[in-house]
C-alpha cells in the first residue's frame, strides 16, 4: 500500500512487534497550536488523549497494544491498552524532559535528558530496570522488545536487559577499535549497528532473522529494524533489504524507481514499512487489520517518521501530527479526531455494566459539534459501527452500554446499534405527536425520556429494570440513568425514582434536606449518584471500594457533574477540577492535568476507565473599548465564569498600540505587543494602569478587585493615545500564567 512522505531518516532505532487481531481503523491525529482547543482524555485500563491533535510531535513509537508520541517540549503522550500501566508516564525530576521513547510489549522505556532511562509497565522479566550507568556516562538511544530492552551508551557500549530466554540480551563482544552506533529490538531478538558499517543480530533465530546479510559492495548499513521473525536494514546507498520469515511477503521489498532511494524503514509483526526519497511511503506484508493501508496525505504534508507494531502502524507527519492505522480494538491507534472545523461536545464510555475482570468490554463514543458520532474501541457487538444519518439529520445526544450504543437524533428519534440478542436495540415506536428527548444505556437495557415526560425502556428485564413506575398527576420524568441492572429517573419535582434489581439499595435515594431537590442522576455498575440543588453530590449503593465516599468540597465550590464506573466515581466541580475515587487498580482515579489553557467540562466512566472532555479557557472582556480620563477610573467588570474561579489576574497594557503580540511562558499569546516601559504592574507610577490592576476572581469567576485608573499626575503626553490592555490569569498555587483575554482598547483623554 502506498502513501506519500519525505524528510530525513531518523536514528537507527526500531521497536518490537507482536500479534493480535480485530478491527480496522484509520485515525488522523492532526497537529495544531500549542494551546488546546477542545478534546478528550481517558485513563485507567485503557488510555486515550486527543492532545495528539495538538502536537507538534518529534518522535513516535508503536508498542504491542499502545502508542507513544514525544512532543517538542519533551513531554510524552501515551494511549492504548493500559492494563500493565504502560501508559502511566511517570513524572520527571525538576528540570528534566524526555529525549527518547520506546514502546515494548507490555512495558515502556523513556530516555531522560540527563541520560538515564526510566521504565514502566509490566516488569516481570525486569524489562523496566535499565542498568545503572557508570560515572560520567549516559544512555543516548533506547529500544524495546517484547519483554526486553536495549540501549546504546555514550562510550559506544550496548547494554541489554530483561528476558533472555532466547539470548536476546547476550550482547556480542566488539572487535578492537569498533563501537556500537545503533540498536533495534525485534520480538525476541536484538539488532545493532557498528561503527565499521556492519550490522549484527542475536537472540531468537527461528525465521533466520538474525542472519544479517552483508551490505551492498562498498556500502554500509545505516538503519536497522526488527519484526517478529524478520529483520530489515537500510544501506548507505539507499537500498533496503529484508530477511527472515516471508510468509506474508514482509521481506519482499519493492524495487526502487530509477534515481530514488529508501530513506527510512520500520518492521511490524509481519509487515514492513519503507519511505522513499521521493516522498512515497510503502507498506507490505500481512494486512488483515489494514496495517498496510497507508493513508494519503493532505496537500503540503510529508511523512517524517515510521513505526510499526503488532497489527497497527504509526506515522509522524511533517506538521508533527500522528497517523495511526490498522488494529484499534484497545485504542492503540488512539481515538479519532473530528473533521476540520468540528470539535467534541459530548463523551460517553461503554462497559459500565461489565463485571468480568479478565475481559471487560469497552468502547468510546464522542459526539462532535457537527452532529456526527465517532467511535473507537472494542467492536465485538458492532457497537462502534455508527449508523449513517438520514439526510439533514444530526446526532444530539449519546449513551454507551456494554456491547451496544444509543443516540438521540435531531428529529427526536432514537438510534440503537450493537449487540441486540436481548432486544436492547429494538427502539419502541413513538405514539403520534411525541419525540424522544433523552437516552441512557445500561448493561443490556436501554431507556429514553419522551416529550410527554414518560419513559420507555427495553432490553433485558430479568430484574425489572424496564418496568417504569407510573407518575403522580402533574409530574414528568426529565432525566434518567442506567447501571448494570437498575434504572434511575429524575422527576420534575426534583425527586428520584429507582427500579430494577435493588442490590445494595441502589434504587433507594437518600432523603433530601428541607428546601433541597435533586437536579441530575448518574449510575455506576452497582452504585448510584445524584447532584442536589445545594451543589452537593450524593452517592449510595455498593461501597466496597469507597466509591460512595464523596470528597468534601472547598468553600464556595459545588459539584456540577458526576459519572459512575464499575467500582469508582468521577465528579466535576464548579472550578473545573475533576475528582475521582474508589477502585484504582488501573489508575482510573489518577486524574491527568488538562492541557495548558484548557479546563474539564464533562466526565464519563466505563468499567475500569475514566474519561473527561476539556475545552479551551476562553475569556473575553465585557466591552471592547473604553475612554479613560486623567483622574478617572474604569472597573474591569470581569465575569470570567466558573472555570476560572478563585484565580488571580493581572492587567497588562501597551501604549504602543497594536502589534504581532507577545509570546508569554507556556505558549500563550498576549494579543498586544508589550514594551518594557509599558509593561504595567499594579504599582508602577505614571502608568495607564495603576492600583487595582491586580485582582482575583471569586468562586463564581467574577472580578472582586481590579480596574483601570489614570490618577492625577499621569504623564500628559499619554492623552490622545489609545492603549490596548488584556488581563492574564495566574494559577493561584504556582503563579504560572494560564491564559489571556482578548485585548481591550483604552482611549486616554485629558
Amino acid at each position: 500500500m502506498i502513501g506519500t512522505g519525505g524528510g530525513s531518516a531518523p536514528r537507527a532505532r526500531r521497536r518490537f512487534s507482536m500479534s493480535a487481531s480485530r478491527r480496522i481503523l484509520v485515525l488522523l491525529l492532526a497537529a495544531g497550536s500549542a494551546a488546546a482547543q477542545s478534546g478528550l482524555a481517558g485513563w485507567g485500563r485503557f488510555a486515550f488523549h486527543t492532545r495528539s491533535s495538538e502536537g507538534p510531535f518529534v518522535e513516535v513509537s508503536a508498542g504491542y497494544s499502545h502508542g507513544l508520541a514525544r512532543g517538542a517540549d519533551g513531554s510524552i503522550v501515551a494511549w492504548g491498552s493500559n492494563a500493565n500501566g504502560v501508559c502511566n508516564v511517570p513524572a520527571l525530576p525538576a528540570g528534566l524532559v524526555w529525549s527518547g521513547i520506546a514502546a515494548g510489549g507490555t512495558h515502556t522505556l523513556g530516555l531522560r535528558s540527563d541520560g538515564a532511562i526510566a521504565g514502566w509497565g509490566s516488569n516481570f522479566w525486569g524489562q523496566c530496570n535499565a542498568p545503572v550507568l557508570p560515572a560520567g556516562l549516559a544512555y543516548v538511544e533506547v529500544a524495546a522488545g517484547s519483554v526486553h530492552g536495549a540501549a546504546l551508551r555514550s562510550d559506544g557500549a550496548l547494554i541489554a536487559w530483561g528476558s533472555n530466554t532466547h539470548g536476546q540480551c547476550n550482547v556480542p563482544a566488539l572487535p578492537a577499535g569498533v563501537a556500537y552506533v545503533g540498536v533495534a529490538c525485534g520480538l525476541w531478538h536484538t539488532l545493532a549497528l557498528r561503527s565499521d558499517g556492519s550490522a549484527i543480530a542475536w537472540g531468537d533465530n527461528l525465521g533466520q532473522q538474525c542472519d544479517v546479510p552483508a551490505p551492498p559492495a562498498g556500502q554500509s548499513w545505516v538503519e536497522i529494524a526488527g519484526g517478529r521473525y524478520h529483520s530489515v536494514a537500510r544501506a548507505s546507498g539507499g537500498a533496503a533489504v529484508a530477511w527472515g520469515d516471508n510468509s506474508y511477503g514482509q521481506c519482499a521489498v519493492p524495487a526502487l524507481p530509477a534515481g530514488q532511494s529508501y530513506v527510512e524503514i520500520a518492521a511490524g509483526n509481519e509487515h514492513t514499512l519503507v519511505r522513499r526519497s521521493d516522498g512515497v511511503t510503502l507498506a507490505f506484508g500481512k494486512n488483515h487489520a489494514g496495517q498496510c493501508n497507508v493513508p494519503l496525505l493532505p496537500a503540503g504534508l510529508l511523512y517524517a517518521e515510521l513505526d510499526a507494531s503488532s497489527e497497527h502502524s504509526l506515522l509522524r507527519r511533517s506538521d508533527g501530527s500522528i497517523v495511526g492505522f490498522g488494529e484499534n480494538e484497545v485504542l492503540e491507534c488512539n481515538v479519532p479526531v473530528p473533521a476540520a472545523g468540528s470539535e467534541y461536545v459530548e463523551l460517553a464510555l461503554g462497559g459500565v455494566g461489565s463485571v468480568i475482570p479478565e475481559a471487560p468490554s469497552f468502547h468510546v463514543l464522542g459526539r462532535t459539534s457537527g452532529g456526527a458520532i465517532l467511535a473507537a474501541g472494542e467492536n465485538y457487538g458492532h457497537q462502534c459501527d455508527v449508523p449513517a444519518l438520514p439526510a439533514g439529520q444530526q446526532y444530539d445526544a449519546i449513551a454507551a452500554g456494554d456491547f451496544h450504543s444509543v443516540a438521540l437524533r435531531g428529529d427526536g428519534s432514537v438510534a440503537a446499534w450493537g449487540s441486540n440478542y436481548l432486544g436492547q436495540c429494538n427502539v419502541p415506536a413513538l405514539p403520534a405527536g411525541l419525540v424522544y428527548s433523552a437516552v441512557t444505556a445500561g448493561f443490556q437495557h436501554t431507556a429514553a425520556v419522551r416529550s410527554d415526560g414518560s419513559i420507555a425502556a427495553w432490553g433485558v428485564n430479568t430484574g425489572g429494570q424496564c418496568n417504569v413506575p407510573g407518575l403522580p398527576a402533574g409530574l414528568a420524568y426529565v432525566a434518567l440513568a442506567a447501571g448494570h441492572s437498575h434504572t434511575l429517573a429524575l422527576r420534575s419535582d426534583g425527586s428520584i425514582v429507582g427500579w430494577g434489581i435493588n442490590s445494595y439499595s441502589v434504587c433507594v435515594p437518600p432523603s433530601l434536606p428541607a428546601g433541597v431537590v435533586y437536579t441530575s442522576v448518574a449510575a455506576g455498575t452497582y452504585h448510584s449518584l445524584a447532584l442536589r440543588s445545594d451543589g452537593a453530590l450524593i452517592a449510595w449503593g455498593l461501597n466496597a471500594s469507597a466509591q460512595c465516599n464523596v470528597p468534601v468540597l472547598p468553600a464556595g465550590v459545588s459539584y456540577i457533574g458526576a459519572a459512575g464506573g464499575n467500582k469508582h466515581t468521577l465528579a466535576l466541580r464548579s472550578d473545573g477540577v475533576v475528582l475521582a475515587w474508589g477502585d484504582n487498580k488501573y489508575g482510573q482515579t489518577v486524574v491527568p492535568t488538562p492541557p495548558v489553557g484548557s479546563v474539564y467540562v464533562e466526565v464519563s466512566a466505563g468499567a475500569e476507565i475514566s474519561g473527561a472532555r476539556y475545552v479551551a479557557r476562553s475569556l473575553t472582556s465585557p466591552v471592547e473599548s473604553i475612554s479613560l480620563a486623567v483622574g478617572g477610573a474604569q472597573p474591569w467588570n470581569l465575569d470570567a465564569g466558573l472555570a476560572h474561579a478563585n484565580e488571580l489576574y493581572l492587567v497588562l497594557g501597551s501604549v504602543s498600540g497594536s502589534g504581532p503580540g507577545t509570546l508569554l511562558p507556556g505558549g500563550l499569546l498576549l494579543p498586544l505587543q508589550v514594551d518594557d516601559w509599558t509593561s504595567y504592574t499594579s504599582n508602577e507610577p505614571n502608568s495607564a494602569v495603576l492600583v487595582g490592576s491586580l485582582g482575583w476572581l471569586d468562586a463564581n469567576g467574577k472580578a472582586q478587585v481590579g480596574g483601570l485608573t489614570l490618577p492625577a499626575g499621569t504623564d500628559p503626553l499619554l492623552a490622545g493615545l489609545t492603549a490596548r490592555h488584556a488581563f492574564v490569569s495566574l494559577a493561584t498555587s504556582t503563579g504560572a500564567l494560564e491564559f489571556v483575554s482578548n485585548a481591550l482598547s483604552v482611549a486616554l483623554t485629558p
